[in-house]
């Protein structure tokens, strides 16, 4: 495995930051707009975003007729899945919760990274993966039994996770010809439709009354968590063995925890203690350690 670039480790940051940060704001959010509607105005408002973004900077937004089936079947996974059932998943139970359960995508995406694309799993990312995964489970654990309490909103949960990472072994199976600027954006767009028969359905499409705080909470969720922190994925996809990416994503839900307690007035428990050190050791051995090893698994 080649060490990873230095522009590698900055976007791994924004994503931390960014998407981790964006939990409190994502409770705010929740609280006030119909889930599917709000998740078809962030799908939607993104890729209106990137598109302007990819034209301002000379990109041509035409995608090859022989690839337009599979961009909107890999979108089907990576946008539609990770929407739908997520959407589902926060109705059901706390959205906290279910951001938690919706992070176990590492996990999955090193098991279809293994069985899809063949990749070895390093002793390091092996190790990395159980210190990230143990964290994790210690993030979740005081909730396991709020969690059996709504098996359903977890199930969703689970399924979300797990589409999500196999449309990211997909995109790493076989790349699109395509810019990550517009790639994100039709990938948006497509899912989008979808999104807009279930919204129908499920709280309507017309725009509701919020708050001033939760019409900033979309507006961070397009502009932040949509545009930047998509591109950002998207474009570390296509620089990052599947394992490291999953792993390296652990940070978001660490730092999701830790900004809401600081947003939310919650006190740290030594749960979050440890599971930070175990996930910041997790880190350690994938970002850092990023030499060969002889040993695979």
């Amino acid at each position: 495995m080649k060490p990873i670039p230095r522009s590698g480790l900055v976007l791994l940051v924004v994503l931390g930051l960014f998407w981790g940060g964006n939990w409190p704001v994502l409770k705010i959010a929740v609280r006030e707009a119909p889930v599917f509607w709000f998740r078809l105005v962030c799908v939607w408002g993104s890729a209106l975003g990137l598109f302007a973004i990819a034209r301002a900077s000379g990109l041509s937004l035409a995608v090859p007729r022989h690839e337009r089936f599979r961009l909107a079947w890999v979108s089907l996974f990576t946008i539609v899945g990770w929407n739908v059932f997520s959407g589902f998943g926060v109705l059901l139970m706390p959205a906290g919760r279910a951001s938690m359960l919706g992070y176990t995508m590492p996990i999955w995406l090193v098991i279809f990274s293994v069985w899809l694309l063949k990749e070895k799993l390093t002793l390091n990312n092996a190790v990395g993966l159980a210190l990230g995964m143990a964290g994790i489970v210690l993030l979740i654990g005081e909730d396991a039994a709020a969690l059996t309490r709504a098996p359903i909103g977890t199930i969703c949960m689970l399924i979300a996770a797990s589409t999500w990472a196999l449309g990211v072994a997909l995109l790493k199976r076989r790349p699109f010809a395509l810019a990550p600027t517009v790639l994100t954006a039709w990938m948006m767009a497509a899912g989008g439709v979808p999104l807009a028969v279930l919204a129908g359905f499920h709280g309507g499409l017309a725009v509701p009354s919020l708050s001033i705080q939760a019409w900033l909470a979309v507006a961070y969720n397009v502009l932040i968590a949509g545009i930047v922190c998509h591109w950002a994925f998207y474009k570390l996809v296509g620089m990052l063995p599947a394992p490291v990416m999953g792993i390296s994503s652990l940070i978001v839900p660490v730092v999701g925890v830790f900004t809401s307690m600081l947003f939310l007035g919650e006190v740290p428990t030594w749960r979050e203690w440890v599971s930070l050190a175990l996930i910041v050791c997790a880190l350690c051995l994938v970002l850092v350690l990023s030499r060969p090893v002889p040993r695979s698994l």
